[in-house]
C-alpha cells in the first residue's frame, strides 16, 4: 500500500498507526511513551508488526499531480492500493479554469494501476443545518461527485453530544455512510470506535440519535 501525506509527516503517520494498533493508550502516550510494562509490550509487538507490513509512506509536500503519478507509476509492481490523506493535497500546474478535477484523475491513474485509490478529503459545507448534523453529497465539492465508484462519509454523533433513543451517549459509535455506489447498495455500517485511537473494527448495532 503506498499512503501519500502531504499535510502530515511520516513519523507522525507511524505514531498514529502505533497507537491504532496498541493498547498502550493515545497518541501523545505513544509519542511520549507514557505507558506502563504491559503497555510498552504491545507497543514493541505492534512496532514488529508495521515493519513488516507492506507500506510505503510518502509525506513530500507540494507534490504536483504529474510527479504524484509517476511516482506511483514507478511503484505498480509493489503496491495494491492507494490513500491519500488529502485530496486537495496535490498541486497542479494549470489554472483553475483549465484544472482537471482531481478525482477525474485520480479515476484515471486507477484505472491504469488497475488498483483502488482511496482518497480522504472534508466537506465543503458545514452539516450544522442538519439537527443531527448527518453528512450527504449535498455537502460535498460537486467536482468531486461524478467521478469516484464509491464515497463513503463518516459520522460520529459524539461530536454533537447526540445520544441513542434509550439516553445513552454514543461516544464509542462511528457511522460509515455509503453515499454512493455504483456497482452496490447503498445504506451505512454501524463501527465501535476507540474513543482514545480512533480505531475502528468491530460492527455495532445500528442506531438512530436523538438530538
Amino acid at each position: 500500500m503506498l499512503l501519500f501525506s502531504p499535510t502530515q509527516s511520516a513519523d507522525y503517520l507511524v505514531s498514529r498507526l502505533l497507537a491504532a494498533e496498541c493498547t498502550a493508550g493515545t497518541l501523545s502516550d505513544v509519542r511520549l511513551l507514557r505507558t506502563d510494562t504491559q503497555g510498552f509490550e504491545g507497543l514493541i509487538e505492534a512496532q514488529q508488526r508495521l515493519a513488516k507490513a507492506p507500506l510505503i509512506v510518502c509525506d513530500q509536500p507540494n507534490l504536483s499531480w504529474e510527479e504524484f503519478r509517476h511516482f506511483s507509476l514507478g511503484l505498480q509492481q509493489e503496491i495494491g492500493l492507494i490513500v491519500i490523506d488529502a485530496l486537495n493535497g496535490l498541486r497542479s500546474p494549470l489554472s483553475p479554469e483549465r484544472e482537471t478535477p482531481t478525482t477525474d484523475r485520480l479515476k484515471q491513474l486507477a484505472e491504469q494501476l488497475h488498483l483502488p485509490i482511496l482518497a480522504l478529503g472534508p466537506l465543503a459545507i458545514s452539516p450544522q443545518s442538519h439537527a443531527d448534523r448527518r453528512p450527504t453529497l449535498g455537502h460535498l465539492d460537486p467536482t468531486h461527485l461524478a467521478s469516484p465508484d464509491t464515497i463513503l462519509l463518516t459520522y460520529c454523533p459524539s461530536r454533537y453530544d447526540l445520544t441513542s433513543p434509550d439516553g445513552s451517549t454514543l461516544y464509542d459509535v462511528m457511522e460509515v455512510i455509503v453515499a454512493k455506489n455504483r456497482y452496490n447498495a447503498e445504506g451505512s455500517v454501524f463501527l465501535h470506535m476507540d474513543p482514545r485511537t480512533l480505531d475502528c473494527r468491530d460492527l455495532a448495532p445500528e442506531w438512530k440519535p436523538t438530538p
